[in-house]
């Protein structure tokens, strides 16, 4: 079952250059597509001829992170590990962002972990199914303590039954690989959108928008970058959200979306996961204050939004 991202960010200004460079024609080029299962952008601003060779070059970026961190594709990394609970030789991509959840599941006190999906699979199934399942023992494989990353690029399963979803961060990973690949080509004015946002040099205005489409708030982007979450996004047949705590799984949200800004998409996309499964903004505060993230914009069960 692939599911399909639904669209809470969007461009609400063009996108600004700044003070223009003398003798350079300022062109736009752009590029649409798909990845991972949402639309996907490129816009750049600059030099026309580098920023036309360069897009082959990231696009190649995006379609390799898909391979990697699939969910739906089993000849991709990630399917790899969770049938055989171990993945040999993985590409430093992959390590790298296994190092990122590892940090990331730290500074949320473990409420960011990919290795939630045993819990999916349950939610997804038919009630007479679900019924016949022990919760108890699917809780036994989840946890970021059952994932060892060994030496040579080496990754394995503690647990037989462990399995990982990266949609809560694979988007914002492939996007800052989009981005980084830009930026060392010398094309700083850009906007990347691989299901989250981020910026260069130029500032970007982004809507944020409630689950009806209705703008709630806006952010001006500038070499930073945003994602949001909201777990009624995709419900499971009991009408319960997507966004699965490793500690209880389904539980009840508070908020209805929530927005982070941070240096990385990355890390915004991964923490707005995270606090999606909080009830109070105290782990928002203190990401801000420990400088993790820069902005929370959260919008709660009554419609009220509360920007940090």
């Amino acid at each position: 079952m692939n599911i399909q991202r639904r669209r809470f960010l969007s461009i609400s200004a063009a996108v600004s250059i700044g003070a223009a460079i003398p003798f350079l024609r300022q062109v736009e080029t752009n590029w649409n597509g798909h990845a991972f299962g949402a639309e996907a952008s490129i816009k750049i601003k600059g030099d026309e001829k580098k920023a036309k060779m360069v897009l082959n070059t990231v696009v190649e970026k995006i379609r390799l992170a898909e391979q990697e961190f699939s969910l739906y594709d089993m000849d991709s990394s990630l399917s790899k590990l969770n049938k055989n609970n171990k993945l040999l030789h993985a590409t430093n991509e992959f390590i790298n962002l296994m190092h990122e959840i590892n940090r990331l599941n730290q500074v949320t006190n473990g409420l960011f972990d990919p290795t939630v999906q045993p819990y999916f699979e349950a939610y997804s199934k038919s009630k007479e199914q679900f019924d016949e399942i022990d919760l108890n023992e699917i809780k036994a494989s989840i946890g970021w303590h059952n994932v060892v990353i060994a030496d040579n690029n080496n990754v394995f399963f503690k647990n037989q039954n462990t399995s990982m979803t990266l949609n809560g961060i694979a988007q914002g990973y492939a996007t800052d690989l989009v981005a980084d690949t830009l930026h060392s080509f010398g094309l700083e004015n850009i906007l990347v959108n691989v299901g989250e946002y981020r910026s260069g040099h130029s500032k970007n205005r982004i809507g944020i928008a409630d689950q009806f489409g209705t703008l709630i708030s806006q952010i001006t982007l500038q070499n930073n970058a945003i994602a949001t979450s909201s777990p009624l996004a995709y419900q499971f047949k009991n009408g319960g959200g997507h966004i699965l705590s490793p500690f209880k799984g389904q539980v009840e949200a508070t908020w209805k979306t929530v927005s982070v800004v941070a240096k990385t998409a990355t890390v915004a996309d991964g923490i707005s996961t995270a606090l999606a499964l909080t009830t109070n903004t105290e782990l928002a505060r203190k990401l801000i204050a420990d400088q993790l993230v820069q902005h929370v914009v959260l919008e709660d069960n009554s419609g009220k939004v509360i920007r940090l």
